[in-house]
């Protein structure tokens, strides 16, 4: 005891060194003791040593001590800051807990006397997100720091902090009115009751004194709160010119300033305001900043913005990604972009973002999609699998996986995809998604029946969309005359065509002309394609009705023998067409070999043939499975082994896909190649 309170004079003296051999003095004779810990923990807080909050920890954990509990969560109050100095981040939430358990014992011992203790006890809670313990310590705090005229402002200013986290906004104006001080912390909460109440004149007032008595530093933040609540009562345009008046000097900007500043522009279609923020917000080339993920997604809303630019948008992630490249984030973002492009190396970054910790049903389910659009169904049904079992509340995922599963046999699609009758919180686009596929799916096992009952409720999601809804008018109108049971070849498709004459949309043209081929009509299905590349003119399906346009001339030049070559030239320009705007098109390269089959041009169909088997994109594999099955036979009857083995090689085949005969199986075999099903 001795030993310790001499310590405690040579501190209260200032003798740092003294004291903190008395204290280690009292320690060695007796460790179990509290108070020369309790010195010790001074000691070590007066010099910022960096075992300050080990020290108080272990006094809290030897008994109850009102200065080790104080010290120890005054220590506490800069955890942010002080993650590096002996608290590591995954045991903040574990050490604010024991602090608080401390100092809730300190104030039961002492009947909730000491506001000092309430107050730092009330901060701790608030830290945790306990928000009504909290309020009421705070409460106590401010009843005992009113009884002694001490610190009761400052009390009070935390209590209003908490209430309005809570939504008690009527109380925290009470509270507020009772205070004489008017520094710009009380104003900025004063602006944002007012906010909360709806008296927007108040709550702009009281955030003009806040921006008056501001620092620089401070400015950024108050006239984004002002933005907030302009925007909230006069729109976008209000809001982006009340920022930009309110900060006129070039330092005043913060990151959350100008990052508003952008999203305002993005609303109001200023191009000039997003280009300024954009300016400010990048870092400059060769400092060695990484860019944040919020910095990112702008810059990618804006070169969507500016004409839909896809793919400056995945340049921009991609540079972000070598400057960062552990960034789960961006590389989630990336992949994002890149299925918007319709590119194949989405399912790499996905799987790239999972392995850096990246999980969210959002990013699988951009995982399954990419496969989905790869024509990889099978590593779609896993992929949308563990989204289920990860998250089995996820409409994206119960509609994936009823798109992987409708190519199978069986009831399993329709079953996942009625999910989203039992998920009430779910998306609005994913139910209609879901509808719209479970209408293509009835269509596709002709449950025409079915298929029309589900039409109207389709129509109404998209009631405001006038193209597709004219498009489920003509589908119902096709279910509901094919309904009667009667096949498609036997019955007529006048009802239908008069629906169609009646919308005049590219759509249903399209759709009348595939039933029209189905049928067997296929002179009436090339009058289709005309008259919907018509309403088209150079819009985004004018690619898939030129291909389709070439595919029904071939099929004509085989049946008409008498018009073989007109029809062979006609289906040569819908090609030419086609891949002057698409020159990586392989279904388009896959008609052309074909067309040079039937022209005898053998040169230019293994050259055509050749180029769908080397060009990457999101179309379907059966172009490629068609032209490594026109290619191979030519292979080996030349014995190439070494385009054989590249044509094998360049993606998952099999036996089934090649369309193989025993022969060409066992000379194969005799080359010495293995596939799937030759094994």
């Amino acid at each position: 005891m001795a030993w310790t309170n001499l310590g405690a004079l040579y501190l209260l003296a200032g003798n740092v060194q003294l004291s903190h051999r008395a204290f280690a003095k009292a320690q060695s004779l007796e460790p179990t003791a509290q108070r020369p810990w309790v010195g010790q923990g001074l000691v070590a807080e007066k010099v910022r040593h960096h075992d300050t909050a080990d020290l108080f920890r272990h006094c809290t954990s030897l008994g109850n001590h009102d200065q080790a509990a104080c010290g120890y969560a005054r220590w506490l109050f800069g955890t942010p800051k002080l993650l590096s100095v002996g608290i590591s981040k995954t045991n903040v939430r574990e050490t604010l807990l024991v602090a608080s358990d401390a100092l809730s014992r300190v104030v039961d011992l002492q009947g909730g006397s000491k506001a000092d203790a309430l107050n730092s006890l009330g901060i701790l809670l608030e830290r945790q997100g306990l928000l009504r313990s909290a309020r009421d310590s705070y409460s106590r705090a401010l009843n005992a720091s009113e009884q002694l005229k001490k610190n009761a402002e400052d009390v009070r200013v935390n209590l209003v902090r908490v209430l309005c986290r809570l939504g008690e906004y009527d109380r925290a104006l009470q509270l507020l009115s009772e205070l004489e001080s008017r520094t710009g912390d009380v104003l900025c909460l004063l602006g944002f009751a007012y906010s909360r109440c709806n008296e927007t004149a108040a709550a702009l007032q009281a955030y003009e004194e806040a921006l008056a008595c501001a620092t620089e530093e401070q400015k950024a933040n108050v006239a984004l709160a002002m933005a907030m609540v302009t925007l909230k009562d006069n729109g976008a345009s209000a809001a982006r010119d009340l920022l930009l008046s309110r900060l006129s000097s070039q330092d005043a900007w913060s990151q959350e300033a100008l990052e508003a500043l952008f999203c305002l522009g993005l609303l109001t279609s200023d191009k000039a305001a997003c280009h300024e923020a954009l300016s400010r917000l990048l870092p400059s080339p060769g400092n060695g900043v990484s860019f944040a993920g919020r910095i990112v997604a702008l810059l990618c809303c804006q070169h969507l913005l500016e004409g839909g630019d896809k793919r400056s948008a995945t340049r921009f992630l991609s540079r972000a990604i070598h400057r960062d490249p552990a960034s789960g984030s961006l590389w989630s973002a990336l992949a994002q972009a890149l299925l918007s492009a319709r590119m194949r190396s989405a399912v790499p970054c996905s799987q790239a973002a999972l392995a850096l910790g990246e999980r969210s049903p959002r990013l699988l389910a951009t995982l399954t999609l990419a496969r989905l659009l790869q024509g990889h169904t099978k590593e779609a049904l896993r992929s949308a699998q563990k989204l289920l079992f990860l998250y089995p509340d996820s409409l994206p995922g119960w509609v994936l996986l009823g798109v992987a599963l409708s190519n199978r046999r069986g009831s399993s699609c329709d079953k996942a995809l009625q999910q989203d009758r039992f998920l009430l919180g779910a998306d609005a686009h994913w139910k209609l998604w879901s509808s719209l596929v479970q209408v293509q799916y009835a269509c596709a096992r002709q449950q025409w029946q079915h298929a029309a009952q589900l039409v109207p409720l389709v129509l109404w999601g998209y009631a405001g969309n006038p193209d597709v809804a004219k498009l489920l008018g003509v589908i119902q109108e096709v279910c509901q005359t094919l309904a009667g049971g009667t096949s498609l070849d036997r019955m007529s498709l006048d009802p239908v065509k008069g629906a169609v004459c009646s919308e005049q949309t590219t759509a249903s043209w399209l759709l009348l002309s595939k039933l029209q081929q189905q049928a067997g009509n296929l002179e009436g299905a090339m009058e289709s394609v005309k008259k919907a590349q018509e309403l088209e003119g150079g819009g985004a399906k004018a690619l898939q009705l030129l291909l389709r346009q070439a595919l029904l001339a071939l099929h004509l030049a085989k049946v008409c023998s008498n018009r073989r070559d007109e029809l062979l030239q006609v289906s040569m320009g819908a090609l030419g067409a086609a891949l002057r705007l698409n020159p990586k098109c392989r279904t388009g390269h896959l008609l052309l070999g074909i067309w040079a089959l039937e022209s005898d041009k053998e040169r230019l169909a293994k050259k055509s043939l050749e180029r769908v088997t080397r060009f990457n994109g999101y179309e379907s594999l059966w172009p490629w499975g068609l032209a490594a099955r026109i290619l191979l036979p030519g292979y080996l009857k030349a014995n190439d082994t070494a385009r054989i083995e590249k044509l094998l090689q360049a993606d998952k085949i099999s036996e089934k896909s090649l369309g193989l005969n025993e022969e060409q199986m066992s000379q194969l075999i005799s080359m010495g190649f293995i596939i799937d099903g030759l094994q």
